[in-house]
């Protein structure tokens, strides 16, 4: 009988960063499990990444991660299907910038709500088995925006945080069946970045420029980093630079903050 290919489970893996682990991993032999809400979109991923990877096995699971009963009877029905998770990646996420006190309760909320409780469930549900099996590797996606408040992006800057400190404690209580790692990408060019870029209120969008990298390059380098037994994860330039220097930098960023503010403020 022919050896299973590992197994990659995917959240948001139907488009940007999560769409592009999954080639990745599926080039190098995954199969892959993509879990994320639109159906259309889910077809559209499985046919990109058997662009790049014609043998690979794709099970696609149309599932909001913060619907915990469904999302456990996905998980269940793909290691089923393709057996034991090696490779567990919390990407699904939501981005709703505006400034803290425009902004309705409703949106701060799903943003806690999908971004930390979905990787919550996400990670309470895979990691079971994970330990129960051969153990592998469990990937949390935060965000610049977690390492650092940023103008405009109160409550999504909130739900990233609150992945660093879930990812730590993982970190430690999981060793040593499970490798976490935390990955805090800048800026990368997806759907989503289109889609916040369109919504930012000025003083974000001159703090965030205008530059930003491939969502297969942010692959490339957690995959990579992941295989390393790298905690946390940067991209390098900016990111890297904030992670390490985060406890000096707050209150510099506080500062450069108000000076944007001060500058556009005269400008109105």
């Amino acid at each position: 009988m022919a050896e299973r290919p590992p197994h990659a489970i995917i959240t948001g893996g139907s488009s940007g960063i999560g769409l592009a682990c999954a080639q990745e991993l599926a080039k190098n032999g995954f199969a892959v499990t993509l879990i994320a809400r639109n159906t259309q979109r889910l077809a559209q991923a499985a046919d990109q990444i058997r662009a790049v990877a014609p043998a690979a096995s794709i099970i696609m699971a149309s599932v909001d991660v913060n619907d915990y009963a469904k999302l456990q009877q996905a998980i269940a029905d793909a290691v089923a299907q393709h057996g034991p998770v090696q490779w567990a990646i919390a990407c699904a996420g939501i981005c709703e910038p505006g400034k803290f006190l425009d902004q309705p309760i409703a949106e701060h909320a799903a943003q806690l709500q999908t971004n930390t409780l979905g990787t919550l469930n996400f990670a309470h549900l895979v990691a079971p088995g994970m330990i129960a099996g051969e153990g592998g590797h469990l990937i949390l996606f935060s965000s610049v925006a977690g390492l650092v408040g940023l103008y405009g992006y109160a409550s999504y800057g909130a739900s990233k945080f609150a992945i660093h400190g879930l990812a730590e404690a993982l970190m430690v209580e999981l060793a040593p069946k499970i490798c976490v790692s935390l990955v805090c990408p800048d800026d990368t060019d997806t759907p989503q970045l289109a889609y916040e870029r369109a919504r930012r209120p000025a003083v974000t969008s001159e703090i965030a420029g205008h530059t930003s990298q491939s969502a297969e390059h942010v692959a490339r380098v957690t995959i990579a980093g992941a295989k390393a037994g790298k905690f946390l994860i940067t991209m390098g330039g900016r990111s890297l630079l904030i992670s390490v220097l985060r406890g000096i930098l707050a209150p510099v960023s506080r500062r450069y903050h108000k000076s944007i503010i001060s500058r556009l403020d005269a400008k109105s």
